[in-house]
């Protein structure tokens, strides 16, 4: 674990967890919160109550993402770990996860732990998470670790927040991050079944940042923006459940000609699309992001170079 062992959030400190007794089970005439959201956005707490009360558990949860989901909450220390297996067309594979904390037989939890995704291809990310639910409201702290200096105790590490609250049978919340040095708050709306909606509006006089990000459920995932912070992108990029991309855009960049990009890739980022600089048009090659010039229309630009100015994240941290 490389985030702190001991954090403050929502007011409250994150012990090493309680004893919870003998048996594990969610009593729901005592649970802090009257919504159903157990059976779709319980995390651990459902896991465990799942299993044979014993803290072990393996079964088949209500995902359409996670084929099942195995391993063991320590009743006595707090200490947890399991694995989730995705269904097999899903580019994500399994992840690992692993930590510490307290779950309550009233639903409420308060955790922290370290989850390693692995994607088909056996590419690895790994990020920490502080997850804190109680009553019906919970925040989700995801600290962005992978590439961080272990040693450099003033590297800055990014982190992304989901904080909000179960109500009329959805979850509503406010998604923040930092971007172009500000900070970003989004609105979503989470349903049972998984699909969400999110859309951010940021204008500070200087900058505007836009999008609306829609996910089915099932693994797709479709987001249109807009940004001009002196340069200006307009367009959208759709991720399918098995990691291939769709992505069409228009770059406007500071004193230079208009760049208009549409392309399809792989998760790894092998794929092929078309390139207009200005009046000059090329096919594009992607080889594992990658990008090189050719059939171009100016014939000094083939072989050369060129970077698609869009980053598309490829593991949902949300999850």
């Amino acid at each position: 674990m490389r985030a702190p062992p001991l954090l403050f959030l929502g007011g409250l400190l994150l012990a090493q967890g309680c004893y919870v007794g003998k048996v594990f089970r969610v009593k729901p005439k005592k649970q802090t919160c009257s919504e159903p959201f157990l059976i779709w956005g319980g995390g651990l707490v459902a896991h465990v109550d799942a299993g044979k009360g014993n803290g072990e558990f393996s079964y088949a949860p209500a995902d359409p993402l996670l084929e099942w989901v195995e391993g063991a909450y320590d009743l006595k220390t707090g200490d947890f770990s399991y694995v989730n297996d995705y269904v097999p067309d899903s580019y994500r594979a399994y992840d690992e996860v692993e930590g510490f904390g307290t779950i309550w037989r009233d639903g409420d939890l308060d955790l922290l732990y370290t989850v390693e995704a692995v994607t088909d291809e056996e590419d690895t990310f790994t990020y920490d998470v502080r997850e804190q639910r109680l009553g019906c409201e919970m925040e989700r702290w995801v600290f962005l670790t992978d590439g961080i200096d272990e040693e450099d105790e003033d590297a800055e590490v990014p982190t992304e927040v989901w904080a909000g609250e179960f109500v009329d049978g959805v979850y509503e919340y406010e998604h923040r991050f930092g971007l172009y040095g500000e900070v970003m708050v989004a609105e979503g709306v989470t349903e049972p079944d998984g699909s969400y909606e999110e859309i951010l509006r940021f204008d500070d006089g200087d900058g505007q940042v836009e999008w609306e990000e829609e996910g089915d459920g099932e693994g797709g995932i479709r987001r249109e923006f807009y940004e001009n912070v002196g340069s200006v992108l307009e367009g959208y990029w759709e991720r399918a459940k098995n990691g291939d991309l769709v992505v069409e855009y228009l770059y406007e960049p500071l004193a230079s000609p208009s760049q208009a990009w549409d392309y399809v890739a792989s998760e790894r980022g092998n794929g092929s699309g078309t390139l207009e600089i200005g009046t000059n048009k090329c096919d594009i090659d992607l080889d594992e992001w990658e990008c090189t010039l050719e059939d171009c229309t100016t014939s000094a630009l083939e072989g050369e170079p060129c970077s698609p100015p869009v980053i598309i994240p490829l593991v949902e941290y949300r999850r």
